[in-house]
């Protein structure tokens, strides 16, 4: 415990000295991480000096105190994934970065948590020449595409990306544009560097990085990049496209003169940093190979992209047609809803014609019996009749009566009661007419109102059909979709099996350099077509490798051919394409092709061929996948025997023998047919003789046949 209280003592007394340390970006692949001279200090605060008032010579990369001299370890660089972000960790000293021994001091400032101020309100410890962090200048990250850090000029270092409001905390993220195109081979030289807005001594930063961009497909190149001009109240006069980096206060070198303030990164702009890559309309001459190759990947490429939107759009189409049913599901529930309304509402008017029936049934009771009352009446005036009759024969014999007057009045008092009787039949009458005329209108309403009940009625239910005709439809249509949906998606499933195939014959037959590229692990956060996209673009790259692969065998091979003492002296040119995977290996062919990965790789395609003037066979060595070295013999069919023209490719036809590992022993011919492919090489195909074996590949032995053990005849071969 005393010795690790010593030690952290130590450290913190050590970090006092840097309490005016400026600032610098820290990351894996920055020059002059350890220090000088090979140590490895983990108090190094060397790349975070300021520079003021330097010559050219000596700013450029801080070449004063020997940091260009200090490149990253080989294979560190500063990763830019093209579209992406990446981060570095702006800080005073090693020790306050992830690259220290102590992780204790990793707060959110790149030294003391604690900031300090001087009277005026700038923040000095540490360093950041600024007062707060809206006031911070900016820093920016230019880019050049050279693998040496000696090649970089001002003219092909360009600014790519800008962090407005930095230097501030620790943790800084830059964007890099979509379109930057890849490094070459050993990677690009990057730069970061920001000017102060006031707070302290005018000065420069400018540390380098060996940096490397990913995941980049673009074939653009980046343009001249011009000084960058001061153009803060006057937009119009800001240089457009590539800029560089502003180099200021130093005694030569500069690029920007006479301003009137500080000329941050904020004042220049820098916001078009994405227009800095400019298109080269060039074009490169391939041949016919080449461009088959160029466009089958072309193809493949633009039909796994259509693929792709084909199913981005039937997932369009599902998510529609999915609304349109929900859609379709809901307008059914309406307009169930309204025929179980219409239902109820032919019920309850079915229940009113009822009643009203039954009213009308009561009426038609009222009238028979206002009817039969009549009857009554009228049967009573029938009775009374012979009554009148008989006052009337009373009135004429006047004699049997007492008096003329009696009489009258007794008439009088009998017409009056016969009136009454009569008005009252009258009356009763014209109320029944009443109640039939009601009665009758009552009906016609009701009946009129019944009859278009039932024609809404009958319209319902002929919706009712349409509805479910459609549905019906619909259904039909969501049946089609999802047959067609199982079709895209069993072709998408061929294609992705296609692509894993292909990449798995790629990881078997891709050069050792390629094979750390082909591990798929670091790619375990991407979703399935992230992964497929990234196989793909190892198949692209081995197809390109195969391209440039197919010119060196050409090439080495057209120089074995060329040799002076060819088989029987008749300057035979005998040209073969090999599978990749009888490649052998040849530690005396110095002048063999390297491959795009630039490694110590001693490989061959082909053994020197054995001449045998004397025989009719030639021979070569090839190595077979399992390390064993085989010998394949080739017949020299004699040119007497066969009518072929002078300087004609022979043999058309030839036998290879195999012989199997059984202690009996077994053999086997093969028949193969050479044919003439582009750019003059021979393809050849093996098609067993025998019935026994159809196998269309085959292992030599590692038999040497001597001069006089042919392994075949002539009457093997088909002229």
């Amino acid at each position: 415990m005393l010795l690790k209280a010593l030690l952290v003592s130590a450290l913190l007394c050590a970090l006092v000295s840097t309490a005016n340390a400026h600032m610098a970006a820290w990351s894996k692949g920055m020059y002059c991480m350890k220090g000088r001279g090979g140590e490895n200090n983990m108090n190094n605060n060397l790349p975070v000096n300021p520079m003021i008032d330097l010559t050219q010579k000596d700013w450029w990369f801080q070449h004063y105190q020997g940091c260009d001299k200090e490149p990253p370890p080989v294979g560190d660089y500063l990763e830019l994934p093209a579209g992406g972000s990446f981060t570095v960790e702006i800080a005073t000293n090693r020790a306050f970065t992830t690259f220290g021994h102590n992780k204790k001091f990793n707060g959110y400032f790149g030294g003391p948590q604690e900031l300090e101020y001087t009277p005026w309100g700038c923040v000095s410890y540490p360093n950041l020449h600024t007062p707060n962090q809206t006031l911070a200048p900016g820093t920016v990250f230019a880019i050049s595409y050279q693998n040496s850090i000696d090649k970089v000029t001002p003219e092909n270092l360009v600014v790519f990306t800008v962090r407005y409001k930095t230097p501030w905390q620790r943790v800084t993220s830059y964007d890099v544009p979509n379109d930057l195109p890849p490094c070459p081979p050993g990677g690009c030289t990057c730069a970061w560097g920001w000017i102060p807005m006031g707070c302290g001594q005018p000065n420069m930063y400018m540390q380098g990085h060996k940096c490397i961009v990913t995941g980049s497909t673009s074939t653009k190149k980046l343009a001249v990049a011009k000084p960058p001009v001061y153009c803060e109240n006057d937009r119009s006069k800001c240089v457009k496209g590539a800029k560089q980096m502003i180099f200021y206060f130093q005694k030569d070198g500069n690029n920007v003169f006479n301003v009137p303030k500080m000329p941050t990164d904020l004042i220049i702009d820098y916001r078009d940093v994405k227009l800095n890559l400019k298109l080269l309309n060039k074009y490169f001459e391939v041949n016919a190979l080449d461009e088959i190759l160029v466009r089958r990947r072309h193809e493949f490429k633009t039909r796994t992209e259509h693929l792709q939107k084909r199913k981005e759009a039937l997932y369009e189409r599902e998510i529609m047609f999915k609304e349109r049913i929900i859609g379709y599901e809901m307008y059914i529930k309406e307009l169930s809803m309204k025929r179980d309304r219409s239902l109820r509402r032919i019920d309850d008017e079915k229940n009113l014609i009822k009643n009203k029936q039954i009213e009308i049934n009561l009426l038609n009771q009222e009238i028979q019996q206002i009817q039969d009352e009549n009857k009554r009446l009228e049967n009573i005036i029938l009775q009374y009749q012979p009554h009148l009759n008989l006052l009337t024969q009373i009135v004429d014999q006047t004699d049997r009566f007492q008096s003329i007057d009696e009489m009258i009045e007794k008439f009088d008092m009998l017409y009056a009661s016969y009136q009454d009787i009569l008005t009252t039949i009258k009356n009763s009458n014209e109320e029944l007419n009443d109640v039939q005329r009601q009665l009758v209108l009552t009906i016609e309403k009701k009946n009129n109102k019944l009859s278009l009940m039932n024609n809404r009625i009958r319209e319902l239910q002929q919706n009712f059909i349409d509805i479910q005709q459609h549905i019906d439809k619909i259904q039909t249509e969501i049946n089609n979709y999802q047959q067609t949906s199982i079709e895209h998606l069993t072709e998408i499933s061929t294609i992705k099996i296609a692509i894993e195939s292909m990449f798995d014959l790629v990881k078997r037959y891709s050069h050792r350099c390629r094979k750390k590229d082909l591990n798929l692990d670091k790619y375990s956060y991407m979703n399935d077509n992230q992964r497929l996209f990234i196989k793909l673009k190892q198949i692209d790259t081995f197809l390109s490798d195969l391209i440039y692969y197919v010119d060196y065998v050409h090439n080495k091979q057209n120089k074995i051919s060329s040799n002076k003492h060819s088989i029987n002296n008749d300057n035979l040119k005998i040209t073969k394409k090999i599978n990749l995977n009888l490649i052998t290996d040849s530690t005396n062919d110095t002048n063999q092709w390297r491959g795009p990965c630039q490694i110590d790789r001693q490989q061959t395609l082909i053994a020197t061929i054995d001449k045998h003037p004397q025989q009719p066979y030639i021979s070569y060595k090839v190595r077979g996948e399992d390390d064993i070295l085989y010998t394949i013999q080739m017949i020299n069919i004699d040119k007497s025997n066969i009518s072929q023209p002078h300087h004609s490719v022979s043999p058309n036809r030839s036998s290879i023998s195999t012989i199997s590992n059984n202690k009996g022993r077994k053999s086997s011919t093969f028949r193969t047919s050479i044919s003439k492919l582009r750019r003059r090489s021979i393809d050849i195909q093996l098609r067993s003789l025998t019935t026994q074996s159809p196998r269309t590949s085959f292992k030599l032995t590692n038999e040497q046949y001597n001069n006089e053990k042919i392994p075949f005849s002539e009457s093997d071969f088909i002229h």
